[in-house]
């Protein structure tokens, strides 16, 4: 083997021996980050709508219940 390849074998091993043994970062909540407006306010925004909408139905089936009775 000759010495060039040898000493990037050499270097390689090296460098692969010197991985990190600290945890991954975990990522902030994506309600402190730039995506806010685009996930979280719509879903938000989602929520409203429907509970706007299951009070007019629960409106609608009162209404029809007193009718019937």
């Amino acid at each position: 083997m000759s010495p060039r390849v040898l000493s990037l074998l050499l270097l390689s091993a090296w460098l692969a021996a010197c991985g990190s043994a600290e945890e991954p970062r975990k990522p902030p909540p994506v309600e402190d980050t730039v995506f806010k407006d685009t996930v979280v306010t719509p879903i938000e925004k989602a929520k409203g709508v429907e509970d706007t909408v299951m009070q007019q139905k629960r409106d609608v089936d009162q209404a029809v219940d007193q009718s019937e009775h």
